[in-house]
Order: C-alpha cells, then sequence, then structure tokens
C-alpha cells in the first residue's frame, strides 16, 4: 500500500495476504494521514525485523469523537518503543474503517 503524507510518498511491506506493515519510521507518517482522514486507530502489533511478531502491541478502547486521542495513544507507544528498540521494527496499523 502507498500513501501521500507531506508531499511524501510512503509504501508498505505486505508480508500477508491480510496484513501490511510499515517502518516504525514511517509509521508517524501512517499516524499524520490517519489523522488527516480521522480515523481511529483501535491498536497495533509491534514486528521484528524479520517481520515476526514481538508479542508487542498495545490497544485502545474507542469512545466518541475519539479519532485525536487514538492517534495520541499511538504515537505514545511508538515513541516509547523507538526510544527502547531504535528503527528496527516494523507497526501493523488497526483502524476502525482501514486505512484508506
Amino acid at each position: 500500500m502507498k500513501i501521500s503524507v507531506d508531499r511524501k510518498i510512503i509504501e508498505s511491506i505486505d508480508f500477508s495476504k491480510y496484513e501490511t506493515a510499515w517502518t516504525i519510521e514511517d509509521s508517524f507518517l501512517v499516524l499524520e494521514y490517519l489523522r488527516e482522514k480521522k480515523k481511529v486507530v483501535l491498536g497495533g502489533d509491534i514486528l521484528n525485523s524479520n517481520l515476526e511478531y514481538a508479542y508487542a502491541n498495545w490497544h485502545y478502547d474507542e469512545t466518541p469523537g475519539s479519532s485525536t486521542e487514538s492517534i495520541a495513544v499511538a504515537a505514545e507507544y511508538l515513541t516509547r518503543l523507538q526510544k527502547r528498540k531504535g528503527n528496527s521494527c516494523y507497526v501493523v496499523f488497526v483502524v476502525k474503517g482501514g486505512l484508506s
């Protein structure tokens, strides 16, 4: 999947029939894209550098009008993860209604 954020095109990695992953660096641009689309991020999974589940994840319990809050929760989790693990992991987002 390709998306355009701030005049930059980023592309995910399709690692299964139903899931796509983004580099941790690009995940922050994906969050900006989702903010613009007023999407709710319900959570996500983290993959290691081999695109295997790292058994790290987060979730968000949706409330009315929670788009901005859900993105802030995701950004906070991913910021902490990036500080601990660097840029060697990938993110799979769970988004209400899908990414597009």
